[in-house]
């Protein structure tokens, strides 16, 4: 009986432990999650406030308003865990330990839109590079995974271009993580980033 009670005591220990733990790793993802987005915003608010193009700066002022609702928010600030960008990161933390990554966001248009997002490792004078989409009713799935060898430089910030001399058709949000925190996070509106990397290739 003394065993029983015994392992019935440990067993709630271990039960209340784990779940003190969810709720510090709950608490550590919403504070990411409101990072990342103010972190995209910002992106978007300098080159509002930079921007000399009428037509460019209206884009991005409707890209800004546009956002919450793609993002399931009422405020910048706010944490919905049912977002498609929470269940992302939430996704993609548990999906492999990394301490420095990069995340694409890069739907792709057509007769259907294809919601994807590119998690992206320097390893080893490689690149791995996973694909994933979001999937109605089954939320993100891996797709597929490949890697590009060689240094491939990744500086998101040389990649502006002005509004019309880019490359890509729909909108790219590259964000850099390091110490599973936000680090920078870069909006490129339609046809403003350059192809200056092996890395965008695949897009």
């Amino acid at each position: 009986m003394n065993q029983i009670i015994k392992f019935s005591l440990c067993f709630y220990v271990f039960l209340s432990s784990q779940n003190y733990l969810d709720k510090i790793q709950d608490k550590e993802m919403d504070e990411v999650f409101k990072s990342w987005n103010t972190s995209t915003i910002n992106s978007i608010e300098k080159q509002i406030s930079q921007a000399k193009n009428e037509t460019f700066k209206y884009v991005c002022e409707n890209r800004k308003k546009s956002l919450k609702g793609y993002w399931e928010i009422d405020e910048f600030n706010q944490v919905n865990i049912n977002s498609i960008r929470y269940e992302f990161l939430n996704k993609i933390i548990r999906f492999k330990n990394s301490n420095d990554f990069y995340v694409i966001e890069a739907n792709k248009s057509g007769e259907y839109v294809t919601i994807q997002n590119y998690l992206i490792y320097k390893k080893n004078k490689k690149v791995e590079i996973f694909r994933f989409e979001y999937i109605k009713g089954e939320g993100w799935k891996l797709m597929e995974k490949f890697s590009i060898k060689g240094n491939v430089e990744i500086t998101p910030e040389k990649y502006y271009l002005e509004f019309g001399s880019g490359v890509n058709h729909s909108d790219v949000i590259i964000t850099h993580f390091a110490n599973k925190c936000v680090d920078e996070s870069y909006y490129y509106v339609y046809s403003t980033m350059g192809n200056f990397s092996l890395l965008f290739n695949f897009l």
